[in-house]
């Protein structure tokens, strides 16, 4: 066959393998557009929460909104509560979940998309109710009751300071405004939170100046973007991609 010929057939494999994959591209992008994210959290100010207008905002909402974006695929942003949350992002395929704090005991149950915001959480109780010489010594002698949402980071942080499991209260479906609640009741002594967070919720209820930081607790987590184990790999994958080229041009 002649030099040209060769050239010419080259050539129009190479346009039949572009078309080709075009088609595949398009058809993949037709597929993943069958379905729409369901991107879920819990109010968590000033990192995510539903502003005057309605919409969800916050530092960490407008970082997953960049990303999603960036993916082109179709994703609505709910906010719920936090054990609701927990709970579709295992079954939901197609879901997502963001603000949850990167755990030992999470590791290997969610996949790690994209890291939002450092955390350093703290032991945070009433003035009033606790002595001039607190220290963790009393709640290793379980002196004090804390308080926290069921099947939150906040209950292990707890656990890891030294509470005792009976002398941790543990409320279902319950926002930093009701924990706050609770301290000032005197329901509890302590909850582990933090700090900017939590005050940030309480600025409006009275008392809450009387609230104080007593100790640093854990080592400090970070609250990331993550799927359930069982997500639809493909999507994973995509936003993983995403994820990775944001960060390139940081």
């Amino acid at each position: 066959m002649a030099s040209g010929s060769k050239a010419f057939l080259c050539l129009q494999v190479a346009i039949c393998h572009i078309f080709l994959n075009s088609i595949f591209a398009a058809a993949s992008v037709a597929e993943d557009a069958r379905f729409t994210i369901k991107v879920l959290t819990s109010q968590y100010p000033p990192y995510t929460y539903v502003g005057d207008d309605g919409s969800v905002t916050g530092s960490s909402t407008d970082k997953v909104r960049a990303l999603l974006d960036k993916t082109g695929l179709p994703y609505e942003i709910h906010v719920v509560p936090w054990g609701r949350a927990l709970r579709l992002v295992s079954e939901d395929p197609h879901s997502l979940i963001y603000s949850i704090d990167r755990t030992p005991d999470r590791e290997a149950r969610f996949q790690w998309l994209l890291p939002l915001n450092q955390v350093e959480n703290g032991l945070i109780g009433r003035r009033d109710l606790l002595p001039q010489g607190f220290s963790k010594a009393m709640v290793l002698a379980g002196n004090y009751k804390a308080v926290c949402s069921d099947g939150s980071s906040s209950c292990e942080l707890l656990r890891q300071y030294g509470f005792a499991p009976e002398n941790i209260l543990l409320i279902a479906g319950r926002g930093p405004e009701d924990l706050v609640n609770l301290l000032l009741r005197g329901r509890a002594a302590f909850v582990a939170e933090d700090p900017d967070a939590l005050f940030w919720h309480a600025r409006h209820i009275d008392g809450v100046a009387n609230l104080h930081v007593y100790n640093q607790v854990g080592e400090g987590t970070t609250d990331y973007l993550a799927a359930g184990i069982g997500a639809d790999a493909r999507m994973a994958d995509m936003i993983i991609r995403q994820a990775k080229s944001l960060a390139a041009t940081e």
